[in-house]
This record gives structure tokens, C-alpha cells and sequence, in this order.
């Protein structure tokens, strides 16, 4: 595969047009197809039960397809990377201001740095299940590190 055909092909897995376990277009549906309850639109392969949703009101994917696996990934890496900015922790491990931007865009940032990827690439929604790993990996390790009796560190995530 060449450069332009691997750009185009990762393009459209990381704006939910593309399968990345099949590769098969996948359908834009509402979302209680999936469950009890409409929570709006998502892009949905039902060969291999992989879903994203959707910007509210718009066809806009918040990252890519993801099956059971990488979906219960994604929630334990969200779990971590938010108490770095729900608890403040983001302040204690990257000390330095940068004014204009949140916490939460701080977090993300030192996130890129730590994992040596672009920060424009750097969100959960974009994550396979190995970056979601390293993720927990970096977060944890930070909080469980500097903050030893940080009372977080023996609940969720435990895959």
C-alpha cells in the first residue's frame, strides 16, 4: 500500500468511514439499535459489532470504530486521564502555566508528550487498544508514583 492509499485508509478509520477490523463501510444509524434508549447517531459495522458516535447533530465521528474490547479500553483510559484533570493532579505532574488553555487540553497535551505523538492525534477517541494501554499505563503510573496515598489508586481500571 502505498503512502497515499495508507493516508486515505487512516483517514477514514479515524472519521468513522471505515471498519478497521473489516474494512467495510459502516452504516450511520440511530443508536438505540445498540441500546434501550436513543442517546443520537453513530456509525455502526454490525459485522463486527463496532460503533462510534456522533457530534451531536452532525456527522462528525468522536473517533474511531471500536468493538467490546477496545470499548472497555477506552473507559478505563478515560477513567485515568480524568482524574488528572477532574482531581487537578495535571497541575501537580506539569507544573508549568499555559495560559488559555484547560485543564482537561493541558492533560491532553502532556499526554501526547509523554506517549510521542502529535497532540492533534492525541484523544481516546483516535486510540487503539494499545494506546489506550499506554494511556493507563502513563496516568497511572503518575498518579500512583507522585501521589502514593491517592485514594483512586486501588479502584477502576483493572483490566
Amino acid at each position: 500500500m502505498n503512502n497515499s492509499n495508507l493516508f486515505e485508509r487512516s483517514h477514514l478509520i479515524m472519521t468513522g468511514k471505515l471498519c478497521p477490523y473489516c474494512e467495510k463501510s459502516p452504516e450511520f444509524v440511530d443508536s438505540s439499535e445498540i441500546f434501550e434508549k436513543s442517546s443520537g447517531m453513530i456509525y455502526l459495522c454490525r459485522n463486527c459489532k463496532a460503533w462510534v458516535g456522533v457530534h451531536e447533530g452532525t456527522t462528525v465521528a468522536l473517533g474511531r470504530l471500536a468493538d467490546e474490547e477496545l470499548r472497555e479500553w477506552k473507559r478505563t483510559a478515560h477513567y485515568w486521564l480524568d482524574l488528572m484533570f477532574t482531581e487537578n493532579l495535571i497541575n501537580k505532574v506539569y507544573p508549568e502555566f499555559i495560559h488559555g488553555i484547560s485543564n482537561r487540553q493541558k492533560t491532553y497535551l502532556w499526554l501526547a508528550e509523554k506517549m510521542g505523538i502529535q497532540k492533534d492525534f492525541c484523544h481516546i477517541g483516535m486510540f487503539d487498544v494499545n494506546e489506550c494501554k499506554q494511556t493507563v499505563e502513563i496516568c497511572k503510573t503518575a498518579i500512583t508514583t507522585i501521589f502514593k496515598d491517592y485514594p483512586y489508586t486501588n479502584s477502576g481500571g483493572s483490566l
